[in-house]
């Protein structure tokens, strides 16, 4: 089994991403306290709440995953319409909106123990906190069957 990481591209300014200037609590995914309660907290719905915010930037519309501030995963209208098989059995679409249309913060809410850490190559602090990868991940391919994105869960 293949396992993909999707990042956004930051060296071009032709990829721009999207920038939420003054809400950028409903993107918090995980808990401010993150060292601390790694090991138990779980993804957590956001789609009853959502404000639709604004957001701004210098996207271009041939940019299907500009992201917004950098590091939180956002598609276009054209590719959630591609792809919303694949996201939606595993997380939430929740729009955002740009002067240029429409862009979805995607919020994976299906984390798993998939990484075998016996076989991967990860730096730990002290009480056990992966920090840094060194090398390869590893995961259990048996973990995976059935999920087409999720996040790896606390160690």
């Amino acid at each position: 089994m293949r396992v993909y990481l999707i990042n956004p591209v930051t060296d071009n300014p032709l990829f721009d991403g999207l920038a939420l200037e003054d809400r950028e609590e409903l993107f918090d995914t995980e808990p401010p306290d993150w060292i601390r309660k790694y090991k138990s907290w779980q993804p957590r719905s956001a789609k009853k709440t959502w404000p639709t915010p604004e957001v701004v930037g210098n996207v271009r519309r041939f940019n299907d995953y500009p992201c917004i501030n950098m590091s939180r995963p956002a598609f276009s209208q054209r590719a959630v319409d591609l792809l919303r098989d694949v996201l939606e059995p595993n997380g939430e679409l929740l729009p955002v909106r740009h002067r240029i249309g429409t862009y979805y913060f995607y919020n994976c809410t299906w984390m798993v123990n998939a990484v075998d850490l016996a076989k991967s190559d990860v730096v730990r602090m002290d009480g056990g906190l992966i920090t840094q990868v060194d090398g390869r991940l590893v995961f259990i391919d048996k973990v995976l069957d059935g999920l087409s994105i999720f996040k790896d869960g606390p160690c």
